[in-house]
């Protein structure tokens, strides 16, 4: 997982993620917050503090808002600081001498994260979603503040941070494949690390809160293992509740995992916990393929309904003495209501599998002596399957801070849950609230010392150690109001298809402006957009982007997605700056923030006037649909991404190349297997060991990724499309021409001619180039435009009608680069008979990158495969109308016309 960086500095007041909070004018020096940008959710992070006065008083405060029984939770956390004689805070070094943590802890504002004081402290957080990160708030405050303040029912929200940024956190790494499993009576997830070689394969179970959670097993797979994520009730088709589970569930599952092609050979792990640790014994006992198993808070014995295999009662429930519950005010605490002697422990040492089972001495539901008497259970000579290996320590490992940890210990760097309601169906058993227990410190070492981590697997003698394994939640929607609600519906949508943003509670008739803000890559360094919009709220108070037209901003007029397509550079940074999305595995986040009043982007970012939202939240667009796979491609000389629509096919086949920039991107193809196309994203120089620059690219290459591609057994057979933009367009013609394999060409705002050098193919000139003209370049003070550069002849044209390949000409009439005359010149070239394969659509007032829909128009920047500034043309209404008109075609034209 990449670890970029990001600097926030609030004197710019544009330069950051931001919880909309703009800084105060009257701080003097330059605040900045250094975080990695992205990490694993099971790496530890630096949080420093630059900037401040000396030995001052700061208090760093960090907020996540996930989701807890289909209703959002604010999670949050503090910590008090003096800053050094520099003004530096480093948390590395930094003790916290106050907050919801003391002492020296980089992770510390992570782990001790609780709920708002404001609200129901029985809350957990569990992770819903693995494709999506966490997103924290980090900020940082003048003063030693609590979180009463900030938070309390009381609290007024005076406080002003000095510098806030936003945190992810993935728990899956991006090159983890992501597959749902329904195989069979077999139900879940299956976790796949990158390669093609085998892996150690992995069971991961939870308890009785039933369904499936998959952050666990999305850690293993990011650490190596292929790891299936096993519901074992109320998920899918599976039984609602644990009386119809059957002992049969769970073999297959096992005997399906080990014979999987990318499972290594010789056994299986399991990772249980709480009752998934039962089954996860029981399997051990009986399903030879487990080699290895982890238990964690789990007891030795089966305490559910009567369960049965093959027909034949198995186990027998063992008798809960409800009389021995005790609720202590924050749950039913049951760790006293199993009467069990050792003649009903799961035999587990009949089998040899190495165990590592992990008690908490605090445990509110399982008592931690069962441990020890389930070692106390196997002989003398098969004791050894419970030790970690290279350690004497037995499997029952304690501390005087394991004394204080609770029953939910699976989150290295959540808070403890002393408490949560969890629906539980055993027969006579109350539907309640299940007190956890624990102390949040000491549940924290016990998480992630490294002398109690989760030893996995003997797989073949192999030992592994996986430091931490968690459950936290993605973040939908970062609130700093409870009043002014803004609701974004769906609140997780893919990159091209349209949202609706409302804001209610406003003050009637109010004026009210909106500020999307997002941060992306460009040439290697960040760079935030931004856009606006003004509203007058309705008598009810309520602003609907659907119904309600923008007065002013960045765009006006009724437009729904002009937030998005009007985003435009910082306002006070450089404006020759292209929106470009560089990894279709990570989600595009955009910060939403409500302010009172009809403010201009100016005014929000070089104003000293400090502005304050009355609300703020996150919305999440995704460059690939969450079960399109991604392979990467090096075969022969082909070089490039495949992306696979879920499913084994056969799909309709894409090839998906773009201009002169060089190198590969893949968000146009990705979004393309989302819309069901199997799409090849087709570099052709300065990529990996592709040839460094243009004039050295071959015919060849693009025969040989033709021929590689219609062989593919998921692909349609009959021909493929291709999709080109510029110079990828004249690449697409020459296919097009050259080879019957092309059935479908989408052209994109490029020549009808080679325009770059001379293309050869089988060592002799196919088509020769025409220079262009330097006397009638078009230098500007945005950038060189090339309309008028290119004179050519009709004989320099490519023939591709003298094939059969449906063609879609797009072109912007306001294109710099490509004139956009060219389609209408070879439209008139088509024999009278064969006019009906091709299409001309002209765009007026759009310029040459015509992208995917609700990309930032973009009308000048550097094109890095030259190194200069290119004027490309276009105005963003007329481009943003332009982009969502020939996104539609584009995906009709292609599954009309490919096999």
């Amino acid at each position: 997982m990449a670890d970029k960086v990001s600097r926030c500095r609030l004197s710019s007041q544009a330069k950051c993620d931001t919880e909309g909070v703009s800084p105060k004018s009257a701080v003097s020096t330059e605040v900045t917050l250094e975080v990695p940008k992205v990490s694993l959710f099971d790496q530890k992070i630096q949080v420093r503090v630059q900037g401040l006065p000396s030995s001052a008083e700061v208090t760093l405060h960090l907020t996540t808002e996930q989701e807890w029984r289909r209703s959002p939770a604010l999670f949050v956390s503090c910590s008090h600081h003096i800053a050094s004689r520099t003004g530096e805070v480093d948390l590395n070094t930094d003790p916290s001498l106050g907050g919801s943590y003391t002492g020296v802890d980089p992770m510390g504002l992570f782990w001790s994260m609780r709920p708002s004081p404001s609200g129901p402290q029985n809350t957990r957080m569990v992770v819903k979603d693995v494709e999506k990160p966490v997103v924290y708030i980090l900020s940082v405050y003048a003063g030693h503040i609590e979180l009463n303040d900030l938070h309390g029912s009381d609290a007024q929200n005076t406080h002003q941070p000095l510098a806030s940024t936003l945190i992810h956190r993935f728990v899956k790494s991006p090159d983890v494949q992501r597959i749902p499993v329904k195989e069979g009576r077999v139900r879940g997830t299956l976790f796949l690390p990158p390669g093609e070689e085998t892996h150690q394969g992995v069971i991961d179970m939870f308890g009785l809160a039933g369904g499936l959670m998959e952050a666990r097993g999305a850690l293993l797979a990011s650490h190596g293992f292929a790891t299936l994520c096993l519901p074992f009730f109320n998920y899918d088709d599976l039984p609602t509740n644990l009386d119809g589970i059957t002992f049969d569930y769970f073999e297959d599952a096992a005997k399906w995992l080990s014979n999987h092609q990318a499972v290594r050979d010789g056994g299986i792990g399991i990772v249980a916990t709480s009752g998934g640790a039962v089954f996860a014994l029981l399997m051990a006992w009986k399903c030879p393929e487990v080699t290895a198993l982890v238990r964690v808070n789990g007891p030795p014995f089966y305490y559910f309904g009567d369960l049965y295999w093959k027909g034949k009662l198995f186990r027998r429930m063992l008798p809960i003495d409800f009389d021995k519950m005790e609720d202590h005010g924050e749950g039913m605490d049951g760790r006293h209501a199993y009467a069990c002697n050792q003649s009903g422990f799961i035999p587990v040492w009949e089998s040899p599998v190495h165990i590592l089972t992990l008690c908490s001495d605090d445990d509110g539901q399982v008592h931690p002596i069962l441990g020890d008497q389930q070692r106390d259970m196997y002989p003398e000579d098969k004791r050894h399957l419970l030790q970690k290996r290279g350690s004497k320590s037995r499997v029952v490992q304690r501390t005087k801070q394991r004394e204080l940890c609770g029953h939910q210990w699976v989150s290295g760097i959540c808070g403890r849950h002393p408490s949560s309601k969890t629906e539980i169906n055993l027969e006579k058993a109350p539907r309640s609230r299940i007190q956890m227990s624990g102390h949040q410190m000491s549940v924290q070492a016990c998480q992630t010392a490294p002398s109690t981590s989760v030893a996995l697997s003997r797989l073949g003698h192999l030992h592994c150690v996986l430091q931490r394994s968690f459950h936290t939640a993605p973040c939908h929607a970062l609130s700093t109001s409870q009043s002014q609600a803004i609701q974004i519906n769906p609140t997780v949508t893919l990159f091209d298809e349209k949202v609706s943003i409302k804001v209610k509670s406003l003050p009637s008739n109010a004026k009210v402006t909106l500020r999307m803000a997002t941060e992306q890559e460009w040439r290697r360094s960040p760079a935030l957009f931004f856009s606006c919009s003004h509203h007058i709220a309705s008598q009810a108070g309520e602003v609907d982007l659907n119904t309600n037209p923008s007065l002013g901003g960045t765009y006006t007029g009724l437009d729904p997605m002009g937030l998005f397509w009007s985003l435009c550079p910082d306002p006070s940074g450089p404006q020759n700056i292209r929106m470009v999305l560089k990894n279709v595995e990570q989600p595009c986040l955009y910060t939403l923030s409500v302010y009172l009043g009809h403010i201009g982007l100016n005014d929000l970012h070089t104003s000293q006037v400090t502005h304050q939202p009355v609300s703020v939240t996150t919305i999440t667009r995704l460059k690939k649909a969450a079960d399109v796979r991604r392979i990467p491609i090096k075969e022969g000389n082909v070089r490039g991404t495949l992306f696979l629509p879920p499913g084994d096919g056969p799909h309709q086949g894409v090839i998906d190349m773009f201009g002169s920039a060089g190198g590969i991107m893949e968000m146009r193809a990705a979004l393309l297997a989302s819309h069901g196309f199997a799409t090849l994203s087709l570099p052709y120089f300065h990529y990996q060991d592709l040839p460094r620059t243009l004039e050295e690219v071959q015919f060849d290459y693009f025969e040989e990724a033709l021929r590689w591609i219609v062989s593919l057994k998921c692909i349609r057979s009959g021909g493929v499309g291709i999709v080109g933009a510029s110079t990828g367009a004249v690449f697409g013609m020459i296919m097009a021409w050259k080879f019957p394999e092309v059935v479908a060409i989408v052209h994109i705002n490029g020549p009808t001619f080679v325009w770059t050098h001379d293309i050869y193919y089988k060592g002799k000139l196919l088509k020769d180039c025409k220079p262009f003209q330097s006397h009638l370049v078009n230098f500007t003070s945005e950038g060189i435009g090339f309309t008028e550069a290119f004179p050519h002849k009709k004989e320099d044209v490519i023939p591709v009608w003298e094939g059969s390949s449906r063609v879609l000409y797009l072109i912007s009439d306001d294109d710099q680069q490509c004139n956009p005359t060219f389609g209408d010149e070879l439209y008139t070239m088509y024999p009278e008979d064969k006019r009906h394969l091709i299409e001309v659509v002209h765009y007026p007032g759009a310029g040459h990158l015509l992208e995917p829909p609700y990309t930032p128009h973009c009308r000048h920047c550097i094109n890095p495969g030259y190194n200069f500034e290119m004027l490309w043309g276009g105005t963003p209404a007329p481009q943003a109308a332009a982009q969502d008109d020939a996104w539609q075609r584009i995906i009709t034209f292609l599954h009309k016309h490919l096999p």
